[in-house]
């Protein structure tokens, strides 16, 4: 994945939690979890995690919390 890609990634979970509703972030966190499974996925959150990209940092890492 490049830059752009990530960045793209991360603008739009932030788009997607940003709605505010419940069952939307449900399954934004859902869709989180299916990417992180992907070859370059899980890299790709990991940076917008440790960069806090566009904002999205705390959704991801809040996806993937419920699953430890």
């Amino acid at each position: 994945m490049t830059t752009a890609d990530v960045n793209a990634l991360a603008a739009l979970i932030f788009q997607a939690t940003s709605q505010g509703r419940l069952e939307r972030n449900l399954h934004t966190a859902s869709w989180i979890r299916t990417i992180h499974r992907l070859p370059d996925g899980a890299e790709a959150l990991r940076l917008i995690v440790r960069d806090d990209i566009m904002g999205a940092g705390s959704a991801v890492a809040d996806a993937l919390w419920v699953n430890l």
